[in-house]
């Protein structure tokens, strides 16, 4: 069954991305009074016991924030518009009904495509009442809602299920978990200007975010998924990451916590890297993000067609990477140009590679062979008096795989030794370029006051 695609579209600032959030019941798109602060299509999956769409925000009709972009902005929303199976037009009932209203309906009747009018604000019995001054318009009468107060916002789901053909059977959730072939989500992350939206648009085979030399130009998390050779991926486009300081009072302040919180919710991390610059306290910030985030990444050394015109090449610029980032020591490097297409698919591979060793459990009895040799080959270092001591081990999860020590004394273990276990469990299983986690915990004792020594 074709996904049913729902479209918000409507002037600026009547509402459009805090219905997007209430509908989906969680903080997806930038909410902030600041007039076209959404800008690319920003699009989620919307489930509820009915079945399930896909709901699509858009940035407002009739003004920009920066006239540089009005035409990629305008050429977004009509995207979105064509695409759309329902369209949500969302007016401010406080504001009552204005001529670019009007317009924008002119312009939706064109389409002939079902159309369902929603009164955003409504947070009073009068301004509910006043939503049939907006019946003009010829979408019949409102929906009033008041998205803040989430007012009237199940209604509004109600009436999109109507529209919904019933023929089919409900579309099955892409992002399972715990189907091995479901979609790999690869978040797509950098400094501004690295080159992350036109290595969007050339995975998902069209112009789904705006591309531009302007510094910022996205701000929203964007999701879209695309197929490589027949496996399946959700790439995540997110915001160019600035210093704090230079974001803080501004949208763009949530738009850089949207960025980390999308390499916390990925399976691998494109990190494009700039070749044309140097190498500066952003990138090794966002290294570090990366890092904290145990999550698979590739650092993607971008623009490299440019740098090899200047006489770089790989084989001195891949441990210059290594020394300046140093937290992502362990993580393949691929050089690529998004632009020319060099080395692209290479990137794709690699994060299937890394998605395969990342998935990896180990058997239980192979593992505790492995830390019974390193604890003899290194013990914690510790204070007269202290014997640290190892018992067993289990892998307690994957992506990313996850282990669990037991010791006699948890204190007498600490990160320098996590540091050690991850190196020598990636020399003996297949977990070579992705990071581990780690764990040191205290075996109860018996009533005697012993460890129950258990054997694994």
């Amino acid at each position: 069954m074709k996904p049913f695609h729902v479209v918000i579209c409507g002037r600026p600032n009547v509402g459009k991305s805090s219905l997007f959030n209430a509908v989906l019941r969680r903080r997806v798109a930038i909410v902030d009074p600041t007039a076209g602060v959404t800008r690319d299509r920003v699009e989620a999956r919307v489930e509820r016991p009915a079945g399930a769409f896909y709901l699509m925000d858009t940035g407002g009709i009739g003004q920009f924030d920066n006239a540089l972009l009005k035409d990629e902005i305008e050429r977004q929303i009509q995207y979105a518009l064509d695409g759309a199976d329902l369209i949500v037009l969302v007016v401010d009932a406080g504001d009552g009904c204005l001529p670019t209203d009007a317009e924008i309906a002119r312009r939706l009747r064109q389409l002939d495509k079902p159309v369902v009018l929603v009164a955003n604000k409504c947070d009073g019995v009068q301004q509910e009442r006043a939503t049939s001054e907006f019946m003009r318009l010829g979408f019949g009468d409102p929906i009033a809602v008041s998205a803040r107060e989430r007012y009237g916002v199940e209604e509004l789901v109600e009436t999109i299920f109507d529209h919904i053909p019933t023929d089919d059977e409900p579309e099955a959730d892409p992002i399972d978990p715990d189907d091995p072939n479901r979609p790999i989500r690869v978040a797509i992350v950098g400094k501004v200007n690295s080159g992350k939206s036109t290595l969007m648009n050339l995975l998902v085979g069209s112009e789904r975010v705006i591309v531009s030399p302007m510094a910022g130009t996205t701000r929203d998390s964007i999701d879209a998924p695309f197929d490589w050779h027949g496996r399946k991926f959700v790439a995540v486009d997110t915001a160019g990451i600035r210093k704090h300081r230079a974001v803080d009072g501004t949208p763009d302040f949530y738009s850089q916590g949207r960025a980390e919180e999308s390499i916390r919710r990925s399976d691998v991390v494109l990190f494009l890297i700039d070749a044309t610059r140097e190498i500066s306290q952003i990138d090794k910030g966002i290294a570090r993000t990366i890092a904290d985030s145990a999550r698979p990444v590739v650092m993607c050394i971008t623009k490299w067609d440019l740098a090899q015109q200047a006489g770089k090449t790989p084989d001195e610029y891949e441990p210059y990477v290594h020394q300046q980032l140093h937290a992502l020591a362990f993580a393949p490097v691929c050089f690529m140009s998004a632009l020319t297409r060099f080395n692209v698919d290479a990137a794709l591979k690699t994060a299937i590679d890394l998605y395969v060793q990342s998935s990896y459990r180990v058997g239980t009895g192979e593992l505790n062979r492995v830390i019974e040799q390193s604890e003899s080959r290194q013990v914690p270092r510790v204070g007269r008096g202290k014997f640290p001591k190892m018992y067993y081990a289990t892998q307690t999860g994957v992506r990313p795989p996850t282990f669990v020590v037991f010791v006699n004394e948890g204190k007498l273990f600490g990160d320098e030794y996590a540091r050690y276990m991850s190196n020598r469990m990636r020399q003996c299983f297949p977990f070579g370029e992705v990071p581990l986690r780690v764990f040191f915990k205290e075996r109860r004792r018996t009533e005697k006051g012993k460890p129950n020594r258990r054997s694994p």
